[in-house]
């Protein structure tokens, strides 16, 4: 693949903050992958499109990276993807939402 077929991957703001709140990470390295996955064929790397009843980023990429689910948008016209926002994969926050599976407990 020519530097010419890349694509910029840029985080959010929030989205990095978020990254950086979740526990037992390496943040670094799903950074790091996240660049390298998504700078080349992004919509191929994707693991699904967000279709998810009340779910903020449908019609957004999803990827799991190192068990963080990054949401992204492709912008094709100027070679750039966007990386919106990200869940911790081991929630049961992502359990529900991504996956519609209610948790087996709760926090109350």
């Amino acid at each position: 693949m020519s530097v010419n077929d890349r694509y910029s991957v840029e985080w959010s703001r929030t989205a990095l903050r978020r990254l950086f709140t979740f526990q037992r990470i390496d943040h670094d390295q799903v950074y790091q992958l996240s660049l390298h996955f998504l700078g080349k064929d992004p919509f191929a790397q994707a693991d699904k499109t967000a279709d998810y009843e009340n779910y903020a980023y449908n019609g957004f990429c999803l990827k799991m990276i190192r068990n963080v689910v990054v949401v992204y948008s492709v912008d094709v016209k100027s070679k750039k993807v966007r990386i919106r926002a990200c869940h911790h994969g081991g929630s049961g926050d992502v359990a529900q939402i991504l996956y519609g599976i209610e948790p087996p407990f709760t926090n109350d």
